[in-house]
């Protein structure tokens, strides 16, 4: 499976943000970034995929 970062932005403007596709702790590595520029993080949830066993993992941009 791929790796996908999703982004949901409610009409109250809370943004979500979610990694499928990538196991272990490195997905905090995909989307450090995108946090940062958001603001302050109200709440972070791990997902199922967050306790198995991590592989390499790499972010490659669209339109580059």
């Amino acid at each position: 499976m791929k790796e996908k970062i999703k982004i949901r932005i409610s009409t109250e403007g809370d943004v979500e943000i979610s990694v499928e596709g990538h196991k272990g702790k490195g997905c905090k590595d995909l989307t450090r970034e995108i946090e940062k520029a958001l603001g302050k993080t109200v709440s972070d949830k791990n997902t199922t995929e967050w306790f198995e066993k991590e592989r390499n993992a790499g972010l490659k941009l669209g339109g580059m």
